[in-house]
């Protein structure tokens, strides 16, 4: 994602939150940010074949990432899980919703199919009988 032409309007806070939130609720920062294109950077500078413009290339794409890693508080992350928690518990009452009438479904299905064994099992012996 980081590689990619987004637009100008895009919100860089709620896309890393919504898929890191986990890593900002440990503490990453901005430290950690610039540790990591550091590392990329010497091993991207490491490979021979990399243009040095592709590497700079690399940093101005990841640039408008850091403000979130520098500006992100713990109070953003506390309301970002309380606003998660709440859709991620609707979220959840869907799921158990559906797979319970997955299993009334199979219920229904499975009780249909012993109807007609016993009606038939009935006609036989009757035939027998």
């Amino acid at each position: 994602m980081a590689f990619t032409d987004l637009p100008a309007d895009f919100d860089y806070k709620s896309f890393l939150m919504e898929r890191h939130y986990k890593l900002f609720d440990k503490g990453v920062s901005e430290k950690h940010f610039d540790l990591m294109v550091k590392y990329l950077n010497e091993a991207l500078a490491s490979l021979s074949a990399v243009d040095p413009e592709l590497v700079g290339g690399v940093n101005a794409h990841l640039a408008p990432f850091r403000d979130v890693f520098e500006n992100t508080s713990p109070d953003d992350v506390k309301g970002y899980l309380k606003k998660s928690v709440g859709s991620l518990h609707m979220i959840r009452i869907q799921q158990a919703k559906r797979q319970r009438e997955k299993e009334i479904e199979e219920h229904n299905r499975r009780s249909s199919m012993n109807s007609t064994f016993s009606e038939q099992t009935d006609m036989k012996s009757e035939e027998l009988g």
